[in-house]
């Protein structure tokens, strides 16, 4: 076999799987017989890291197995297409494109985001067949077309929203860019509030009012791990009507950045870093990891900042802003919302605490 001139000498032939092969502990590729590039796999310690890139070329039948066998060693996901650029960090899926080709005029026929082996964030998909397949898999993750409901006519694109491989919105858009079916935006959301009103805001029930207003269609919160008595609640009305609301489960699963999934922490029994203090109870997190702390002695809600084991400097002055402001911005997030109108709505309402979570929102 002649070898090609972009072949390098350290390359061997595989008549079998018709390619040509180079690898060492930092880098291995693979070129068609022909010296096309089918595959680039960087490593960092022996496990994938940076960007991989895979274009499988079957010039025969027999060469099916091998490069499905590239696509189980290496743990690369599947998708609408064969062609990945994916981006590893020491062995962890951070994000995948799925595309025709290697090259940039290629359109990008999906992309999607991932967080500890799971969709997480954005997936952006341009709609198209499947013949059955999933969408994508990748480990335990398997996402099908009819999971999305897709709207007839077929849409052009899809813009989907995940939270740790669970789907929390998403939108369909025609080929003008406008959008068609998903979730319906939010008429009456409370943009004209008056201060006076958010107080009571969870203890009247508004707040569980507006959250399955807002999310008709999501999945009932249902909290594992939740302790059987909350006595550091007992003297905060609307801590043991949120407690209540939980306990019940008529709060819809959020998540983006509204989770109350770890209501009733323990910051004390649980050491946690920075805030092990017996006043502080965890009444739910965003998506991110960082938690929001009740201060049982004030009544003020804080944001806990994990990957610095820190307290924000401002702090939501009671658990009614707190819940009104993250309900919102959660919407918001979704597009269910204007975010622009949202940020004077807070600003008006001096719910300085928001502006921390807008920063990241918006970042």
């Amino acid at each position: 076999m002649k070898r090609p001139d972009d072949v390098p000498a350290s390359a061997g032939f595989d008549e079998r799987a018709g390619w040509w092969r180079d690898a060492t502990p930092e880098l291995e590729r693979l070129w068609t017989a022909d010296g096309t590039l089918m595959l680039e796999a960087p490593r960092k310690d022996g496990k994938l890291h940076g960007e991989v890139r895979w274009h499988p070329m079957i010039e025969d039948d027999s060469q099916f197995e091998s490069r499905r066998d590239v696509v189980r060693d290496l743990g690369l996901p599947d998708g609408p297409t064969h062609t990945l650029i994916a981006t590893f960090d020491r062995g962890e899926l951070q994000s995948v494109r799925f595309r025709p080709g290697f090259d940039d005029w290629y359109k990008d026929t999906l992309v999607a985001k991932f967080s500890g082996g799971k969709v997480h964030g954005e997936l952006v998909w341009r709609v198209g067949g499947t013949n059955g397949e999933p969408l994508l898999s990748f480990g335990e993750t398997v996402l099908r077309a009819e999971q999305l409901k897709l709207p007839k006519p077929w849409p052009e694109k899809l813009v989907a929203i995940f939270d740790r491989g669970r789907l929390v919105s998403h939108k369909f858009f025609d080929a003008h860019g406008k959008e068609v079916g998903g979730d319906k935006p939010i008429e009456d959301w409370g943009a004209a509030t008056e201060r006076a009103t958010l107080a009571g805001y969870v203890e009247r029930g508004d707040f569980v009012a507006d959250a399955r207003r807002f999310f008709p269609k999501a999945e009932k919160l249902a909290p594992k791990g939740l302790p059987k008595k909350l006595d550091k609640l007992a003297t905060l009305p609307a801590a043991k009507a949120l407690e209540a609301a939980v306990r019940k489960k008529q709060i819809p699963r959020m998540g983006v950045w509204l989770d109350l999934g770890s209501f009733g922490f323990d910051c004390e029994k649980e050491a946690l870093d920075g805030a092990a203090d017996a006043k502080y109870v965890g009444v739910g997190s965003d998506g991110s990891g960082d938690m929001y702390l009740l201060d049982t002695k004030t009544g003020k809600v804080h944001i806990y900042r994990h990957e610095e084991s820190r307290l924000e400097a401002k702090a939501f002055d009671s658990l009614d802003t707190f819940a009104w402001a993250l309900l919102r911005i959660e919407a918001a997030q979704r597009g269910l919302l204007p975010l622009a109108a949202l940020e004077k709505a807070l600003a008006r309402l001096e719910i300085g605490a928001a502006e921390c979570v807008l920063e990241r929102v918006t970042s």
